[in-house]
């Protein structure tokens, strides 16, 4: 009897733990791997002195990209260092992360590719998200 019982509370713990563990989006499907990694969830700023000024805002499975002009000024003969061409600003897109890649719903199909580090020699440490675009690096730390 009392084996019973402690069987039948494990096995409710083990559920309720399994339960609290998966992704839930509000839309009333689980499973779906179609969203962004949880280090990336953050509102992310260029940082100071860089040669574009933007924000990207990133959350369960959304991303918006705010500043980053479509125009070139400084450099007008080599548009591939714009970060995020030909994806809208200020408009929120639906997307995800994985493996290194940031994907956004009908831009961008092969992806970005992304690097997310820490660094600063002691806790806390700085957390900066990097991008590569036409050879230059967009760096951006956490807001």
């Amino acid at each position: 009897m009392y084996k019973q019982r402690y069987f039948l509370i494990f096995v409710v713990l083990l559920s309720v733990f399994s339960l609290s563990t998966c992704e839930f989006d509000g839309s009333g499907s689980t499973g779906s791997s179609q969203y962004f990694e949880w280090d990336l969830r953050e509102v992310w700023v260029s940082q100071i002195g860089s040669i574009y000024q933007g924000e990207i805002e990133i959350t369960y499975n959304t991303i918006r990209i705010t500043g980053y002009p479509e125009t070139q000024a400084q450099f007008p003969n080599n548009i591939n260092q714009l970060p995020f061409r030909n994806i809208p600003k200020g408009v929120i897109h639906k997307g995800y992360s994985e493996n290194g890649r940031i994907y956004i719903e009908n831009y961008a199909s092969d992806g970005i590719s992304y690097k997310l580090d820490e660094v600063g020699a002691y806790y806390p440490y700085t957390r900066i998200l990097s991008f590569e675009f036409g050879g230059r690096t967009e760096i951006l730390q956490i807001q």
